[in-house]
């Protein structure tokens, strides 16, 4: 399992079906990349995507959250003064992949995922070798 979900991320999340806001299921799963940073836990990053409702400009937010384990929770905050959306999932397929559900205050919520565009960053896999590697002292 990765120590870290720094780095980058595309994703798509999707709307509820059958929802009053969305009563003929014609909202599409939306697309999106993610930049994380991730200090002990705490992460800070954002988050790219179109606007596939109304055919606007490119959407942009700001992520704040934290991970514990394999938990990953944050508040995607866009720029545009739109709703904040919280966001909770875990950690899976060793690191690569996060799953789990958005929620906007109210009713309105659905699924999302997150797969690393790449693979885990090339410092964090050399640590994860050192330490198998490492010689086992024999108390000479």
């Amino acid at each position: 399992m990765s120590e870290t979900v720094a780095g980058s991320w595309t994703g798509i999340y999707f709307y509820p079906e059958d929802h009053p806001d969305n009563p003929d299921d014609l909202w599409p799963p939306t697309a999106f990349v993610a930049e994380l940073i991730d200090r002990a836990g705490v992460l800070t990053g954002w988050v790219r995507e179109p606007d596939m409702l109304y055919d606007g400009p490119e959407r942009t937010a700001e992520i704040e959250g934290e991970r514990i384990g394999d938990s990953v929770v944050f508040t995607k905050t866009p720029t545009d003064g739109a709703d904040q959306i919280e966001y909770a999932g875990a950690l899976i397929d060793d690191g690569r992949r996060i799953e789990g559900r958005w929620h906007i205050v109210g009713d309105w919520s659905g699924r999302f995922r997150m797969d690393r565009a790449g693979l885990i960053r090339p410092e964090e896999r050399i640590s994860a070798e050192r330490t198998m590697d490492a010689p086992v002292d024999q108390g000479g």
